[in-house]
């Protein structure tokens, strides 16, 4: 005769990778990452996975999501390094991307900055042959000679005694 068993099935927590094998380290599982870790904010994982490219948090904030974790053994390295390489690559390929945003604005912020020096320059040479010509035709910018100012005198007199 057959016997029924009675044992329960253990209950798998939802959220969790059933592929993760429980080796008591969960610590290192919810570890935070830094900057959640620094905004005390809890780590929504992608997936719930430590493994994730970007945490939640972290997306939202458009920062880079990196996690300090505890070492890991030869044996687990050997299981996840694609994993990790993975992330490295896309980590990589982030850095990368904004090294090249930013050289671009640099670039374009210089450009900029040449051309209104140029434009300054440009000005300032007109300006100056401006105040040249005027100089050279005797008109002053509001300033009136020595000589000009005893003839508008002279006249000024003559208009008033002769009437």
């Amino acid at each position: 005769m057959k016997s029924k068993g009675k044992g329960k099935a253990k209950a798998q927590l939802v959220g969790r990778d059933p592929n993760d094998s429980d080796d008591g380290d969960d610590k290192e599982d919810q570890a935070p990452c830094e900057w959640c870790k620094t905004k005390k904010l809890p780590c929504q994982m992608q997936a719930g996975k430590r493994s994730s490219i970007m945490c939640k948090p972290c997306h939202n904030a458009k920062v880079m999501c990196s996690y300090s974790g505890h070492p890991m053994t030869s044996k687990q390295w050997e299981g996840s390094s694609g994993k990790h390489i993975t992330v490295m690559e896309s980590q990589m390929a982030q850095g990368l991307a904004n090294l090249q945003a930013l050289r671009e604005a640099h670039s374009r912020s210089q450009q900029y900055l040449c051309q209104l020096l140029r434009r300054q320059e440009d000005d300032h040479a007109q300006l100056i042959a401006i105040e040249t010509r005027m100089a050279m035709m005797g008109v002053g910018c509001g300033t009136i000679k020595e000589g000009d100012r005893a003839a508008e005198t002279t006249e000024a007199t003559e208009n008033h005694g002769g009437e």
